[in-house]
């Protein structure tokens, strides 16, 4: 067979697709992909970011949530001490010690179940899943829950602008995060 052969074709350091040709047989091909392969892993931001995965991922809801309030600079005095106050008496008491790579939807539903067992208020429900919400989010941006994406849908299944007991305004999100569970 004179004049075939073979292509192969990966994601350049740069997000873009790249194709390469001329390539004599196929273990020629497999060659330069499992190099291509091997050299991207062995950049210096995916060992960063696997480093970081590994260390937040071990890290129980507590820390991860020290490390998160101090990059809340934004917030003024009263809101920190409403948040201290939501973290104290309804995140922690329930989830303080799970590890981070240990969230899933299962946990966040049945936290929301929790707090309505107990007799907590519709605000102050609604109050502290946003908050569990922003800190479970910015751990997905930053691949920390085991570098994977459990939580599906929009936002890593966590709806935006929803509430525990509040439909989705944007009707997207059935079945994720923070939609009331079918009785």
């Amino acid at each position: 067979m004179v004049g075939t052969f073979y292509k192969v074709r990966y994601k350049g350091p740069g997000g873009n697709q790249v194709e390469e040709s001329g390539f004599l047989t196929q273990d020629e091909a497999i060659d330069r992909l499992t190099n291509t392969y091997k050299a991207k892993k062995a950049s210096p931001a995916n060992r960063a970011r696997s480093e970081r995965i590994e260390k937040c991922g071990q890290m129980r809801l507590r820390e991860y949530t020290a490390l998160w309030r101090a990059g809340q600079r934004h917030l003024a005095a009263a809101s920190l001490s409403h948040l201290d106050s939501l973290l104290q008496h309804h995140v922690f008491p329930a989830l303080a010690t799970r590890r981070m790579s240990a969230f899933d939807h299962n946990v966040v539903d049945g936290f929301i179940r929790t707090m309505e067992r107990n007799g907590v208020g519709l605000a102050a429900q609604s109050n502290a899943y946003d908050k569990l919400k922003s800190i479970l989010l910015d751990a997905v941006r930053s691949g920390t829950p085991g570098g994977d994406r459990r939580w599906q849908g929009s936002e890593s299944g966590l709806c935006s602008g929803q509430s525990p007991r509040q439909p989705s305004r944007h009707g997207t999100c059935n079945g994720t995060i923070g939609d009331p569970p079918a009785r």
